[in-house]
């Protein structure tokens, strides 16, 4: 499916503030002293660079610079309302990454970061199912994001302080840096926000996994057994598998594993007695490995920021 094209709105210093698709509505709020008051107009792509807004063409740079000298303020027209960003629930860990067990519910993901500056945008999308990039899916996408933007990734400090307020949602603490995890449910989506706060550098970073709900992404199945232990989690990263498993007869009852999505079985097995440090250790294998994936799609992403 061919992807509709997308507009940017920036600030006048080049500060992405949104994208919308081709042919959708802004708000353009004029100040106060202004009788127009808040006009609503169709926006129109004609490249990268120059945008219609009503019935007139613009650089987007000189659209930003009319717009600031006299004050007024412009936004999407549809946005999403109410939104709620909460803490990841135990059992959500294996939805921060690019996760090939749940492919069949991913639609993709966006990761970013906010630059050296701390207020840029730079962002990039990786699709996962083609027959679910739909026009209306990206109009949420966008919402989304513009949804976030306005609080926990409106830039560096915002997203740190954002983190810092909520140490319930830490997903894993390492020695140099902090990963937390948050979403946002709409009616048809979940929104996996994955924040990457290190301890001494300003390089932050940020990954947004979207999910659809119209797909069985939490389906019953049958459990696994491995050598009489039954599996209570998996969570695939790249092309690692972590899991979890339980045998209550046995002398460790508790045991994580790495495995490989080429083959089948598991190997490199650590044995507890205790529950909860057998899951401290499946979250931290499986958070190493997501923490190398994602400096991989970093350095990938790096040379086509959007």
């Amino acid at each position: 499916m061919e992807q509709k094209k997308e507009i940017r709105f920036i600030d006048s210093q080049y500060r992405e503030l949104f994208r919308v698709l081709d042919g959708a509505n802004i708000n353009i709020i004029y100040p106060p002293e202004d009788s127009r008051g808040t006009l609503t107009r169709p926006v129109k792509y004609l490249d990268e660079m120059h945008i219609n807004v009503g019935n007139a063409d613009y650089h987007i740079c000189e659209f930003a610079q009319r717009m600031e000298a006299i004050g007024a303020r412009y936004e999407p027209a549809t946005q999403l309302r109410d939104v709620a960003i909460a803490p990841f629930t135990m059992g959500e860990e294996k939805f921060f990454t690019y996760n090939r067990e749940e492919g069949n519910t991913c639609v993709g993901h966006i990761s970013g970061n906010f630059a050296q500056q701390g207020d840029r945008f730079n962002h990039s999308w990786s699709g996962r199912i083609t027959e679910r990039d739909t026009p209306e899916f990206y109009t949420e996408l966008h919402c989304a994001i513009y949804a976030l933007r306005q609080s926990i990734l409106k830039d560096r400090d915002a997203m740190i302080a954002y983190c810092l307020a909520n140490p319930g949602a830490i997903l894993c603490d390492g020695n140099d840096y902090k990963q937390y995890g948050f979403k946002v449910d709409t009616e048809m989506r979940q929104y996996f926000v994955l924040c990457h706060v290190p301890e001494y550098t300003k390089e932050t970073r940020f990954s947004v996994y979207a999910y659809d709900k119209a797909a069985p992404e939490r389906g019953v199945e049958q459990p696994e057994v491995v050598q009489g232990y039954t599996v209570i989690d998996k969570t695939v990263v790249g092309r690692k598998t972590f899991v979890i498993a339980h045998n209550p007869k046995a002398v460790s009852p508790y045991v994580t594993w790495q495995g490989h999505v080429e083959r089948d079985g598991y190997d490199w097995g650590h044995y507890f007695s205790d529950k909860a440090k057998a899951f401290d250790d499946y979250v931290k294998r499986f958070s190493e490995e997501r923490k190398y994936e994602m400096e991989l799609h970093h350095g990938r992403d790096s040379g086509r920021d959007r």
